[in-house]
Formats: structure tokens, C-alpha cells, sequence
């Protein structure tokens, strides 16, 4: 196996359909016969940069263990030339409403507590799915006088070990008041009477699917769909709606990029000091985040 090999099944990949192993239409087929075929939409760069990844990483292990001479999958990602805004589509301040604020938005409406906590707690924090959908009951707790999500790294469980995506998404969010108003805090106290360890244990992991979050994602999505939002929308456009709410303000600020779990663009910020006290972080963003302002 050579490296044009490597880079044939990239782009082979590129010109296949989503799904297709679960497709009736698609899944009996061969992938010659499938590249004879035309599709409305075909595998996502994301996707396929994420196939290229596990590969690489595949190989690579072959190599440290002299399987393998040299790891021909390396540095074979697709470049996404679309700017970043084009990737992430937030919700309107109207998909904010019709979503959240019509009044159908209860816990009867959703088979589990996390499916209906998981997209609240990403649309007041910012936090992404997988971080949400992996927290421990022990990570919500009082620091001066706030209730925080502590939001850190722990291998300490396989089975309920958390991973985060990079160092920087290890921090302290002031929880918002208007999830403390619908309850937030007496379910965590709740789960906690129950000795559970992770908030949300109905999430789990898949011998196919190695996150937590998958579930939470799909439950939420077809809620999208029964709302009728349009567009290019899914759970992650919450994060993208948290941070559109603070560009639109000139609020992103260093500490907001702390709170969102990004690196800061300057050196002095990103390498020198401690991190922001939570009653700072509280009171310069979080305090300031009302989506009903704009309705």
C-alpha cells in the first residue's frame, strides 16, 4: 500500500453518499457501482477528514510497532476553503423562540431529562455537546457564591472517563440565572442523592460510537425538524447562537474566549496569568446574555 492508494480512497470517499451502509438504495451496492451513480449530497469534507484521521492514526500505530515502514495516511486532510461563518449556522432570535420560548418546550416534551437539559445548558453556556453530554455530578458545584460547571478532563473511569478537545476547554462557567429558574440546579442535586456519577447516565457510549453525546445530538436535531427551523441548523448551531449573541455586542473578549473554551489570539493573555476569577467571568459575560432582548 502506497501513498497514492491512501489518497485514491480520500477522494473516492468525496464522491460517496452519507448513510450508505444503512440506505436500502445504496447499501447492497458495490463502490464501482456506486461511483456510476448521482447523488444529491455526498460525504462532507468534515467526514472524510475525520475517516483520513482514524486511518493515519491506525497506520501510524503499525509503524511504531514495525508493521509498517512509513505512515502513507499522514497529511492527507482536505482543506476546507469556506470561511468559518459559512460552516456553523446560528439560530435567529425567532428559532430561539419557536424552539425554546413557545411554551412546548417541557421535560414532557422529551423521553429523557437530558434530552431536554443538554440543548439549554449549550444555549446559556456555550458549551459543546460531548462536554455537556459527559459531565459528572460532582462537576456543578458552589465557588464564590456561583454555581459553576467545572469543566475538565478525567481518565480516571474508563467507562466514565471524559475527553475534552483541547487544553483550552478545561474552565469554570457561572452558571446562567435562567437555568437555575427552570430547575437545573435541583435536578443536579438530585442525581447526586441517587449517587450517580455522571449527570446525564441515560448517555452512553457505543462499541461504534466512542461518545457520549451521539444520542443528545440526534434528539435534539429532530426536534429541529418538528419546529420547521430551515437551514443548515443542528445542536451545535446552539454554541455558534452563544457566541453570535456576544459578536454582535463586541463582547468577544478574552474572557469570553475563555468561557467558550478558545485559545486567545494574544500571546500575553494565552501564556501569562492565571485564569478569570468565575465572579469575573459571571458578571462580564454571562450575566449579560438575555436572548429575550431581542424578541
Amino acid at each position: 500500500i502506497g501513498r497514492e492508494d491512501f489518497r485514491y480512497f480520500r477522494d473516492t470517499l468525496l464522491k460517496l453518499p452519507p448513510s450508505r451502509k444503512k440506505n436500502s438504495k445504496y447499501k447492497e451496492k458495490s463502490i464501482q457501482e456506486l461511483l456510476c451513480m448521482k447523488f444529491e449530497k455526498t460525504l462532507s469534507i468534515k467526514t472524510v477528514n475525520e475517516i483520513m484521521i482514524a486511518i493515519s492514526s491506525m497506520i501510524e500505530w503499525c509503524v511504531s510497532e514495525r508493521i509498517l515502514k512509513e505512515n502513507y495516511a499522514k497529511d492527507l486532510l482536505i482543506k476546507d476553503t469556506r470561511p468559518d461563518i459559512e460552516k456553523k449556522e446560528p439560530f435567529t432570535i425567532e428559532d430561539i423562540n419557536t424552539l425554546f420560548f413557545d411554551g412546548n418546550y417541557n421535560k414532557d416534551t422529551f423521553k429523557h431529562d437530558a434530552y431536554y437539559w443538554g440543548p439549554l445548558i449549550s444555549l446559556y453556556t456555550g458549551m459543546r455537546r460531548e462536554e455537556i453530554a459527559q459531565l459528572h455530578c460532582k462537576d456543578i458545584y458552589k465557588e464564590d457564591g456561583l454555581w459553576i460547571i467545572d469543566i475538565k478532563q478525567d481518565d480516571s473511569d474508563a467507562d466514565n472517563s471524559k475527553h475534552l478537545k483541547t487544553t483550552n476547554a478545561i474552565r469554570k462557567i457561572p452558571i446562567h440565572n435562567k437555568l437555575i429558574e427552570l430547575g437545573f440546579i435541583d435536578y443536579v442535586e438530585r442525581q447526586k442523592k441517587t449517587s450517580e456519577v455522571r449527570l446525564f447516565s441515560v448517555l452512553n457510549k457505543t462499541t461504534r460510537i466512542e461518545i457520549f453525546g451521539k444520542q443528545l445530538g440526534n434528539a435534539f436535531n429532530r426536534f429541529v425538524k418538528q419546529k420547521g427551523i430551515v437551514g443548515k441548523k443542528s445542536f451545535h448551531s446552539l454554541r455558534h447562537t452563544f457566541a453570535d449573541f456576544y459578536k454582535q455586542r463586541s463582547l468577544q473578549n478574552d474572557i469570553f474566549e475563555y468561557i467558550f473554551g478558545h485559545r486567545s489570539n494574544k500571546l500575553a493573555t494565552s501564556l501569562y496569568g492565571s485564569r478569570f476569577p468565575v465572579s469575573v467571568c459571571y458578571k462580564e459575560i454571562i450575566s449579560k446574555l438575555d436572548y429575550s432582548i431581542e424578541a
